[in-house]
């Protein structure tokens, strides 16, 4: 990005320098030089005048541009917070359409694109459709990430808004995409007790909760520092974020076709769906020590937690939330340079099942339920996202009725 506004300002002034030599009356020249230094004042106070509310924080161009990539732990639509890092408006509603977030990743060639219509409560959280009543109590809180949230289906076909149907009670919402489990804790402590549930049921997802929760320990460790390298006034300046729009508007990158094939496979026998191409985000591996590392710290949180919800005749439910290709692996044909026939899941979901039941605490795997969803033929998880579709939000919404125990004690 410099590098391109250091290119349109030498641009800028070759333009500059070629009209007042355009011309060899001495007289014209002192005109021209005139109007070029009149035309570069007002250029300069007309920058300056779009830069005050971002000095004073009011305005933030991403967000009106739409220049900044969404970070897993942080989006600039956020309100910043110093536990939570960020949270969404309250109130804010959104509809429109957004491709599936493989697409932009992968460099997947599509025009597929998902209506959403999204609304969040008076937290942050999606509770409802807008001006839906704020829940104040309830008797399940769920706390997890973008899978509970699940932004591209419509409210009423969540796993929250079914399991709140078929319980016949409030279930609360504390969901948030891109939170790990420190955050998802934190919201809970924050907004969960207050609502008296009875049962805490706590997604964990396979594919990134163990990077959000090393990423959002950096964070915290050096809070000031990130906020002026994520936050600061030139990340959110006009002069910035213009010349992102304008370089963006300007230059065309090609997608290029190998990435995506390189995470891509066919359905097969699964019905009227063979052939169909899905798309895999997230690589399936052994967990490296980094990751062993950060899971210690985190079954540590969950012990405390669990002991903290306890005292407070809370139980605590850990859902264990597979990535699409452990639920797919065996029903996909990769693709002509696809490397995911090499991968191999890791072992993280019998080590959290035997972890929990030496622990006494309660555990779901959604895995087997989800493949013999995909077996039957059902489309669990979007073709081009890493999210669950519909009918994936029916099944867990099922798996969790069944196996967590949610019925009154």
């Amino acid at each position: 990005m410099g590098r391109f506004v250091l290119l349109v300002l030498v641009s800028l002034g070759v333009l500059g320098l070629a009209y007042v030599l355009a011309t060899n009356e001495p007289a014209e020249r002192r005109v021209r030089k005139f109007r070029l230094a009149a035309a570069a004042l007002s250029t300069l106070l007309g920058v300056a005048l779009c830069e005050i509310p971002v000095l004073f924080g009011w305005l933030d161009y991403r967000t009106v541009l739409a220049t900044d990539g969404v970070s897993t732990l942080y989006n600039p639509r956020y309100r910043l917070d110093r536990e939570l890092i960020g949270i969404h408006v309250p109130h804010e509603h959104f509809s429109g359409e957004v491709p599936g977030d493989l697409v932009d990743r992968l460099d997947i060639e599509t025009d597929r694109k998902y209506a959403v219509d999204v609304a969040w409560d008076a937290n942050g959280f999606r509770n409802g459709a807008p001006g839906d009543v704020q829940i104040e109590s309830a008797d399940v809180v769920v706390l997890g990430d973008s899978y509970a949230e699940a932004v591209l289906v419509p409210f009423e076909e969540t796993v929250v808004a079914r399991l709140s149907r078929s319980l016949a009670r409030p279930v609360l919402n504390l969901a948030h995409g891109g939170y790990g489990p420190q955050q998802q804790w934190a919201a809970m402590r924050r907004f969960g007790f207050g609502a008296q549930p009875k049962t805490v049921v706590w997604m964990f997802y396979e594919g990134n909760d163990l990077a959000n929760a090393a990423a959002y320990d950096g964070i915290r460790a050096d809070w000031d520092g990130w906020l002026r390298r994520e936050h600061g006034f030139f990340r959110r300046s006009f002069v910035r974020n213009a010349a992102l729009a304008f370089a963006n508007w300007s230059t065309t990158t090609p997608r290029n076709p190998a990435i995506a094939r390189s995470r891509a496979g066919r359905l097969r026998n699964v019905g009227d769906r063979d052939g169909q191409t899905m798309y895999f985000g997230y690589r399936c591996e052994p967990l490296p020590p980094a990751e062993r590392a950060t899971l210690a710290k985190t079954q540590s949180l969950w012990l405390a937690a669990a002991k903290e919800t306890r005292a407070h005749d809370i139980r605590i439910v850990l859902v264990f939330v597979p990535t699409k290709w452990r639920v797919y692996r065996d029903l996909v044909v990769p693709v002509d340079g696809s490397t995911i026939g090499e991968w191999r899941a890791s072992d993280l979901n019998g080590l959290l099942v035997r972890w929990c039941a030496s622990h006494e605490i309660d555990y779901v795997d959604l895995t087997p339920g989800l493949v013999a969803a995909a077996n039957r033929g059902e489309l669990v998880y979007f073709p081009d996202d890493a999210h669950w579709t519909a009918a994936g939000n029916a099944v867990v919404a099922e798996i969790l009725l069944s196996e967590a125990q949610l019925s009154p004690r």
